[in-house]
């Protein structure tokens, strides 16, 4: 199952060609739609596929208690959830629901692979909006 769903978001990232929609609210503020990817001074947005297959894979992982992210170097928001991730060791934290899950090899790989996928927004530094 864990391959299965590796296997989507992996294809989803690399045929990922349908753009989030960027919905603007009357305030004119962008809405949540996709996932927000931050890393070490960029930012990055995922498209609509690329964010469901991403949810898809946290929702198919086995999360534990307690999430103490002591090193980390991408965070993933949805508009609602923070997730902060360790490509090195192939964890994810998720802070806001205080748990954490550890990736197989395979699936941290394919995670990894799927940034350069990711649409590229700005270079600012790790200021979190």
């Amino acid at each position: 199952m864990k391959k299965l769903l590796a296997l989507v978001l992996v294809l989803a990232c690399v045929f990922g060609l349908v753009a989030c929609s960027g919905n603007k609210d009357q305030d004119n503020k962008e809405t949540p739609n996709c996932i927000k990817v931050w890393s070490m001074g960029a930012d990055y947005q995922a498209n609509a596929e690329q964010s469901n297959a991403y949810k898809a894979l946290w929702n198919s992982l086995e999360w534990k208690e307690d999430a103490n992210p002591s090193s980390y170097n991408y965070i993933f928001y949805d508009g609602q959830v923070s997730i902060y991730y360790n490509s090195l060791d192939g964890v994810f934290y998720d802070v806001t629901n205080n748990k954490h899950a550890n990736l197989p090899k395979e699936t941290n790989d394919q995670i990894r692979n799927s940034f350069k996928d990711l649409t590229f927004v700005r270079s600012n530094g790790d200021v979190l909006d």
